[in-house]
């Protein structure tokens, strides 16, 4: 269809922005361009900014002989005056709607003297369909919630405008036939044209009508649910649980830190110490409390002395590992020492403050 296309442009005196997403299909046209004998210009994501600019004054430059400009739809479909061009081929189609509508824009730009044509392909049976039919959806909800209020007219594109993009110019294109063959051809994708964009617009208007209602896509029936009595359904959790299998158990990450091997390589195991015996505390006296400290201080100081001797021969008991008889230099304290202990804590009045 390109070729078919392009020299009918040319003899028009039109000139061509072709746009693509794939920079391996630019390089396809680039093949085919030379081997068609055309001038033209390159920009897409791997230009250079000085080969961007000399791209740009080359082709819109007075008596050019530049007769296509190839682009990247992303990188060559934003800052970029190309109003020396007068049909934009859009040779596949993006998912975001607002950047084909930005390579559009490239002709539609101040200086332009001539009517703009844009014309994008679509195979039929393809999955370009549904991109396109995405595309105008969005749009479609850009239209009715974003573009809503906006005082910028030119912005707001019909959804009949939208539309003309599949099947505006190709008729005006082909109607110098020079065979009866290409006619032919050329009528039965203008008719195909018309059809399907016939379906897509009633689509559209639905879609429109249903988003304005703030009704959900159709896909999904309310009658269309599982009957819990049927015998033949299938139980999902059942079969999952049968053909489960389980994952392996994690195993701990090792760790290959040079110190922290060594450090386990040259540690040595010995005996572990005892701990040191936990020392009873002695409760803070004051003197305006009334309490026998001086005895107090007496006993408790006999106890830590018992208790300290304690840990120490079973220090040199454990290093040694020899049995010594127990000589216990400091005994404990006895049962009456200990009701002395309790009954002098229990005289004084350790409630008091110094304020009472």
């Amino acid at each position: 269809l390109l070729d078919k296309l392009l020299p009918k442009l040319k003899e028009r005196g039109s000139r061509v922005l072709i746009f693509s997403q794939m920079t391996r299909l630019l390089d396809i046209l680039e093949d085919y361009l030379m081997y068609r004998g055309y001038q033209y210009c390159r920009i897409d994501g791997n230009t250079g900014g000085e080969d961007r600019d000399a791209s740009i004054e080359a082709f819109n430059e007075p008596g050019s002989e530049k007769f296509v400009f190839l682009l990247s739809t992303r990188a060559g479909g934003l800052g970029i005056n190309l109003a020396t061009a007068d049909i934009v081929i859009l040779y596949d189609s993006d998912w975001n709607p607002q950047a084909d509508l930005q390579a559009q824009d490239r002709a539609h730009r101040i200086g332009q003297k001539k009517e703009v044509q844009v014309f994008r392909f679509c195979t039929e049976y393809t999955i370009e369909e549904k991109v396109i039919e995405r595309a105008y959806k969005k749009l479609a909800l850009d239209a009715l919630v974003i573009q809503q209020g906006r005082l910028s007219e030119q912005k707001t594109v019909n959804k009949d405008e939208l539309l003309q993009m599949v099947r505006f110019g190709a008729e005006m294109v082909f109607s110098s036939g020079d065979s009866t063959i290409t006619d032919e051809d050329i009528d039965r994708i203008i008719a195909k044209g018309e059809e399907a964009t016939a379906e897509l617009d009633a689509k559209m208007k639905k879609f429109t009508e249903d988003a304005l209602k703030f009704k959900m896509d159709d896909t999904a029936d309310l009658y269309d649910f599982d009957d819990e009595k049927d015998d033949n359904k299938v139980d999902f959790k059942k079969l999952v649980s049968d053909n489960w299998i389980e994952p392996p158990k994690r195993e701990r990450k090792r760790n290959y830190s040079e110190s922290e091997y060594f450090k386990q390589t040259m540690r040595q195991s010995g005996p572990t110490r005892p701990k040191e015996p936990r020392i009873p505390r002695m409760p803070q006296l004051h003197d305006f409390q009334f309490f026998n400290t001086q005895r107090l201080n007496e006993l408790y100081e006999k106890e830590v002395r018992h208790l300290m001797q304690t840990h120490q021969k079973n220090q040199i008991k454990d290093s040694i590992d020899v049995d010594e008889p127990d000589e216990m230099t400091d005994p404990p304290l006895t049962a009456e020492e200990q009701e002395e202990k309790e009954r002098l804590l229990e005289e004084g009045f350790s409630a008091w403050t110094r304020r009472d």
